[in-house]
Formats: C-alpha cells, structure tokens, sequence
C-alpha cells in the first residue's frame, strides 16, 4: 500500500496528490520476483537512480514541501525585512554598497521559526553539545529525519546501512559570532560545524549510525548540486545502497553580508529578478534541502515510492575567466553536453530548464547562454523552452540552492504543472528571449506534452565550480519500459500482487482498521494526535476510499515505533476523528511485547468470524494455510480456510 497522500488543493480546480511512499503489505520483506532483475534498466548508458524521499525548511511559509509548492504555484515570494533576532539591520544599512562595514540590503528570504530551538533529547545530546552546534546541523538532522519518514524507512531501517551523506554548506556564521568573545566560547566549540566543516555532514551517519561515505561540499552557491552528484556517483560505484544529498543555508551575521555588498553580489531591493532587465543582484535566502536516493532498481526491488528519476549528473569547473566570481559559458555548456551524453540522452528532448538564475548582469546571459547554445535552440521555430528559477520565490539559499531546484523539479514532474517565475516583467535585452524561443512561465502551465517530461537543474558557484541534473518524470520512465508499481495484497490462499486498483476489500461490513500514533516524548505524541486530527478534518471531503488503509499501512509499518504510543480503531474518517481525542490515553513501554491472536470458546461466536483478517493480515492468513496443511497430513476431511470462506457465503 501507499503511504499517506498528501492532497495538496491548487489555485486552479485541480487537485493534486503527492503520495509520500508506495510500499507492500504484510511482512515488509523486499518484493520479489518481477523486480529483482531489470535487465531493461540495464539499457541506460548511466545507471538510473530513484529520488524515493525529500524534505525542505525554508523561509517564511515554505516550512515543507508541500507549503514550497503552494507559494511557487501561487507566485508569492518569502521576502521580509531582515529579523531583529539576527541583528539590527538599522546600524548596517547604507544605501551605498561600497561604504565599508554596511549593507546596501533590507530584506532577504529567512526561516521564520525560532533557530534557537532544538529537540537535543531526540538526537541523544546533551544541551551544552546542542549549545554549541552550528543551528544549521541542528535544522539539518531533523530535516534529514522527515526526508527519511517522507521515504516510508523507520530508523530501525537505516541504522547500520551503507549509507553515504554529502551535504553542500557555504556559510560559518555561528562560528563568526561564538569566536567574538573568547572567554564564552562552548566546551564542544571543536565539533561545531562552523569550526570544522568536516562536522556537517559527519553528524548526520554518527546520529543515524550510517557507514557510507561522509563528505561536506563547499564549492560556493553550487554544493547541494556538487553533493547530489557525489552521491549518485557514490550509488553508482555501488560505494553506498543508499545515499543522502543535503544542502544548509542560514543568515546569522552580517559580516559576510557586508562583504558581499562590496561586491555589488547583492540586489539593492532584497529580490532576484532572475531573466530580467532590472536584474542587479541576487537576494539571500534560508533553508534546508535534503533527498534520499537509491539505485533505481533496488527502490524497485523494496517497494519505495519513486518521486523521480536522476538520469544523468555532472559537475566541472570554469578554468581561468577574467576574474575568479565571474562565470564562463563554454564551461557551462561543455557540461551540460557531458552529462546528455554521458546519460545517452538527447537536449533538444527536455522542455524545462531549472537555471541558477541569480538576477545578475554578469550570471544570467552568460548561463542562459550556454543553454541555448547546447539545448540547440532557435533551429526549430515551434520548439519553446521554458526556464525559471526557485529564486524568484526563496532567494538564493546559496549552499541548498541546488537540490532546492531539484525538488521544484520534482514537485513540477509528480504534478504535470510547470510552476511560474516571478519578479520577471521586461527581458533582459542581452538575453535573445525571442531568437532563441525562450519563454518564462508567468502563470502555471499544464504540463500536457507526450513526454519524456525533463528538466534540467543547472547551478554554479561564484568560484567557478559548475554542475548539472538531468532529472525524469517516474511514470513516464516507469510505463515506458513496461515496470509498474506493484504491492503485496493477501489473497485467498496465496498472496498475489495486485496493482493499486485490484485491492481485495471486504464488501460485507465496514472494515475496523488499526491505527498507532507514537512520539519519543509525551507532548509530541498528543502533538502528532492533534496534527492528525485536522488533517482528517479539514480534507474529508477530499479524501479517496482507500485513503484509510493507505493511513494505516503508514502509521503501523512505515513509521518509526517509539516508546510514547497509542492507538485507535477506525472504519471511517468520521469515526477515526472521533477517535482521535484530546483524551485519548497514551502510554510508555520500556520493553517491546510479543503480540499475538487468541480465539477462545468451541467455535466462531458469528458467521464468518476471522475473515476480515485473511483478507487484511496476510500474518493470520498464512497461519491459517499452514493448520490446513497439517489436518491434510493428520487425513481431516474439512479446511479451516475454505470454511471460514464458505461459512460467511
């Protein structure tokens, strides 16, 4: 079964469903059979790795995936007047970039909730530990922690895998403020991330227990995208069976800022008009951006959901240009062609492209430029490509920003929209928008082509270092090489697969379902109840019928069990809400129980008693299989399966 579908409803009268995680059901075994080899996927000329999980952390309302998707989709921005907990921005400004020791910038795009909170117990820390860690490894082990629920694996899945982590970083500035007073200095300053670089991505596999590589990517605005490519590269040696690519970006101090205004990198007005004529700069912006990865075929093989496809990845660096922040665009194109080549695919194919796109004089014609050049465009007058860029809404998150535009990519492909850009109202003259049939979406697109429905992430760091990701619609790539997504489902006797709309239901009576809720502490727990709760209550009208064994399947099997749980019974969503109570009882266990079914008495106390579990537990079902196999061999003349079957006829 799925996991919990996220209905997401639109501007428009569509709406959209992102299912989290598409798994099996029973024992949660990998599947076997269909997918454990896939010699078509051997066709590729790069090995085809699956996005099966994402997360994000972003400024204002773009808190999630969900809420990033619904502020793009709407074109709204995250701007606001920089924070007074970050500093006093009125003793900084100066509207003259090259006054020494201000900034020519307002605003910015900055997380809106508390940085200085951090559940420490959850990571197993002490407070003077947590004290002392930079607040982006803080932000990024618990956005790490949702990619991974977002991928349906409970810790108890990922604990001691093979699995890597590359995290793109770029700024220090917890450091910056910790070091100003030395005398205050933490006790664990050393193991700060800020300190020593190595930390930031080295805490994430010492918390999870991974033993894959464990790099930190620092090449400047393009590190997340660097990361991703180094670890598909990692999957693709077969160095890791899985891996996380990360990138973390926070606005702390205004020291760098003040650099930065110097060299006129910055947009007086706090906004990217990314392709635009007024484009003068770039506007800052937070977050934290993280994707669980898996050789395609081994997601097939477990039965995880596939969000997307990566089919090709690179990265090079400019050489000598005229000076070190300024981008060259033969290495910008050599790229691109590299990793079309490299992936055996053809550039004129894609349709959308996720630029850089910065709003810089210097950066934008340069990089679109080199996209028109190898996309091969204006040869063919009816062939448009569409660029934009998640800047338009976020800012620049300079270190997350790469694997924040591939998960508006992949929110683009899982949707079937192309997303609009904002802040883009006169094109820039030095960019041939009509030459080279460009177009800047500025109202969302259906996304109705045949296909193969692409898009093409392109990032690189003011310090030359340059990469690219070609990344593929799942269903497209799926259903062309005839590969679906299957899911175990009990049946009468053997367990088949079934495809999602051949489950078996129960016509006879409403199904009773079991759902567990459980939290590592108390007030979490009653947290989750309450979340839940509006959730149900606030899309019934919404919600598809097999919703609540979806939501089942996921709260029981793809969930990590902690000590704090409670659980309810439901055969509706009105009655699941009823359930879910302010008063509900929550309990602590030290010890993990063994469960088990016990039928007490001389017999059935109704007709047809047990059948909802054959047809729900496949547990109970094979229990049941194999008693009948034993009266067989004892020569009984009755089976305890087709009589339970027969009975309820």
């Amino acid at each position: 079964m799925k996991e919990i579908p996220i209905i997401l409803e639109t501007t428009g009268s569509e709406i959209f469903e992102e299912y989290v995680t598409q798994s099996n059901i029973g024992d949660g075994e990998p599947s076997k059979g269909r997918h454990d080899d896939h010699p078509i996927l051997m066709e590729d000329a790069s090995m085809p790795i699956a996005v099966i999980g994402m997360g994000f952390r972003g400024p204002a309302d773009a808190t999630d995936t969900n809420r990033l998707w619904q502020m793009i989709l709407e074109k709204r921005e995250a701007w606001s007047p920089i924070p007074k907990d970050r500093w006093n921005n009125k003793a900084f400004y100066h509207p003259d970039h090259a006054r020494h020791g201000t900034i020519n910038v307002d605003g910015g795009n900055f997380i809106a909730e508390d940085l200085s909170l951090f559940d420490a117990p959850f990571f197993n820390m002490t407070s003077d530990e947590a004290a002392s860690m930079d607040p982006q490894q803080r932000l990024l082990l618990e956005v790490t922690y949702e990619s991974l629920e977002n991928a349906g694996i409970p810790l108890a899945r990922v604990t001691g895998t093979q699995t890597s982590c590359f995290v793109g970083s770029f700024c220090a500035d917890y450091t910056d403020l910790l070091l100003r007073d030395p005398e205050c200095v933490p006790m664990y300053q050393c193991t700060n991330a800020g300190q020593s670089r190595a930390m930031m991505a080295n805490r994430v596999p010492y918390f999870f227990d991974l033993k894959g590589s464990s790099v930190t990517v620092d090449t400047a605005c393009s590190g997340s995208l660097v990361a991703l490519h180094l670890a598909c590269q990692s999957l693709r040696t077969g160095d890791a069976s899985m891996a996380i690519a990360a990138g973390v970006n926070l606005i702390l101090s205004h020291e760098f800022m003040s650099t930065m205004s110097m060299m006129r990198f910055l947009s007086p007005d706090g906004r990217c008009h990314t392709f635009d004529e007024k484009a003068s700069g770039y506007a800052r912006g937070e977050a934290i951006a993280c994707l669980i990865l898996k050789p395609l075929a081994s997601a097939l093989r477990d039965g995880d959901t596939i969000r997307a496809v990566i089919r090709g990845t690179g990265s090079n660096h400019d050489g000598r240009t005229p000076g070190i922040t300024l981008p060259s665009q033969a290495a910008q194109e050599a790229l691109i062609r590299d990793v079309y080549a490299r992936a055996g695919l053809c550039p004129t194919e894609t349709e959308v492209v996720e630029a850089h796109g910065t709003g810089t004089q210097a950066g934008d014609p340069v990089e679109i430029g080199a996209i028109a050049t190898s996309f091969e465009l204006g040869h063919d007058p009816d062939r448009i490509l569409r660029i934009g860029s998640i800047k338009t809404n976020v800012g620049h998150v300079e270190g997350a920003s790469g694997v924040a535009g591939v998960i508006k990519a992949i929110l683009m492909l899982e949707n079937r929209v192309i997303l609009p850009s904002r802040n883009f109202e006169t094109p820039n003259p030095r960019i041939a928008f009509e030459e080279w049939n460009l177009k800047v979406p500025q109202v969302p697109e259906p996304w109705d082509t045949p296909g193969p429905h692409r898009v093409s992430v392109n990032s690189f760091g003011y310090g030359g270092s340059n990469a690219h990701v070609i990344v593929e619609d799942a269903q497209g790539y799926l259903s062309e090489r005839g590969l679906q997504r299957w899911f175990r489902a009990p049946s009468q006797i053997t367990r088949k697969r079934h495809l999602v709309h051949e489950y078996v239901e129960c016509p006879d009576s409403p199904q009773q379902r079991v759902f567990m809720i459980s939290a590592f502490d108390e007030p979490s727990c009653k947290s989750e109840i309450a979340t839940l709760r509006d959730y149900l209550e606030s899309n019934k009208d919404l919600i598809r019928d097999d919703f609540l064994d979806d939501l089942a399947f996921t709260l029981n099997e793809k969930r990590t069990s902690f000590m704090w749980k409670t659980a309810v019974i439901g055969s509706s969503v009105t009655d699941l809400c009823h359930s879910l109570s302010d008063s509900l009882k929550i309990r602590c266990s030290a010890q993990r129980p063994t469960l088990a079914f016990v039928f007490t008495g001389q017999g059935a106390q109704w007709v047809g008693m047990g059948k909802e579990l054959l047809h729900t537990y496949p547990a109970f079902s094979e229990s049941i299989s194999r008693i009948d196999k034993y009266l067989a061999e004892l020569g009984a003349p009755f089976y305890v399966f087709g009589g339970l079957i027969i009975s309820s006829s």
